[in-house]
């Protein structure tokens, strides 16, 4: 008998603080620029507002509106963009529409605060230098358990991983939710982020090559080949696979300056083949928000589910009303 796991697509509070917390300073300081535009008459200004960092505020936009408890606030403020303007770098606004646009973004921003006190009020931040890792949906408690493996294997036997002075600690897992926390006890150097932020860009290339080689495998079995050259081609792409993969070991060694031994090499490969299948299952590994900003930047973005669970959204919802 299998301990089935109930599936939950309603993504939890610390998810949604972690892109309220990320984005929050760009919603609140949006770069507007005042002119004076000359109409029909040099006697007559009107004043011009230019939003002049528009690409990356849609961008932010666009992740904000993702976010159910969000996106009704999010469709307000794009709806006094007009559409001509929506994919320029910069939208200028005429006095009535720029007064619009900032009462709507004042009142996202507000929303987005009220998350980010919500959640730290809770009093499960600050805890430091390390990892939140988001674990892939399951259905049972043995997947569970594999993925656990998975991830502890990764962290404690990467060569790329195992830095001096630094010892990654199970820091605690978000109640209700695949994600869990790793905290680095440091003295002062990050390098095992910097390299799990490296393993993981790597991952994300060597994992596009896999697709790209695996796409081309499919064409030629179409193309209904003979069975002699279709050998030729299957050993063909499996060098090629090998050729990326030592690649990419290559290039993690020479960043991280490590001799890689035979264990090592393979401990390495492995590595990254369960992480790539972690990847495409939906895992999700980022810096913890009270890292070093440059070393938050390290990591790609991975979007999941982003409804809240229902009481949260009741909460926010009374403390509108208020």
């Amino acid at each position: 008998m299998k301990i089935q796991i109930g599936v939950n697509q309603k993504m939890k509070l610390y998810n949604v603080y972690r892109i309220c917390k990320q984005n929050i300073e760009l919603i609140n300081n949006i770069d507007i620029v005042q002119s004076d535009d000359i109409g029909l008459s040099k006697d007559i200004k009107v004043k011009i507002y230019t939003i002049k960092n528009w690409y990356n505020l849609k961008s932010v936009l666009y992740k904000l509106e993702a976010i159910p408890v969000l996106s009704q606030y999010v469709n307000d403020c794009f709806k006094t963009i007009p559409d001509t303007f929506r994919d320029e770098k910069s939208v200028p606004m005429n006095n009535d529409r720029y007064t619009v646009f900032m009462n709507q973004k004042n009142i996202l921003y507000k929303k987005m605060q009220d998350i980010i006190e919500l959640y730290e009020s809770m009093n499960l931040e600050n805890d430091g230098n390390g990892l939140d890792i988001k674990l892939p949906n399951c259905e049972d408690l043995g997947e569970y358990i594999c993925y656990l493996k998975d991830i502890n294997f990764i962290f404690t036997q990467c060569p790329f991983l195992q830095c001096d002075n630094e010892i990654l600690k199970f820091g605690s897992i978000d109640v209700g939710s695949n994600w869990l926390k790793l905290i680095i006890a440091t003295t002062s150097t990050c390098m095992i982020l910097n390299n799990t932020a490296s393993l993981i860009d790597k991952s994300l290339i060597l994992r596009s090559h896999y697709i790209s080689l695996q796409q081309q495998e499919e064409m030629l079995k179409n193309q209904q080949i003979k069975n002699d050259l279709a050998i030729d081609f299957h050993k063909t792409f499996e060098m090629l696979r090998t050729a990326y993969m030592d690649t990419t070991i290559n290039e993690l060694a020479e960043e991280s300056n490590k001799m890689l031994d035979p264990e090592e090499q393979d401990k390495a490969k492995r590595t990254l083949e369960k992480l790539i299948i972690l990847i495409d299952k939906g895992c999700e590994i980022y810096a913890t928000l009270d890292s070093p900003d440059e070393v938050q930047v390290l990591f790609p973005e991975i979007q999941s589910h982003l409804e809240l669970p229902d009481n949260i959204i009741k909460f926010l919802e009374e403390k509108e009303q208020q």
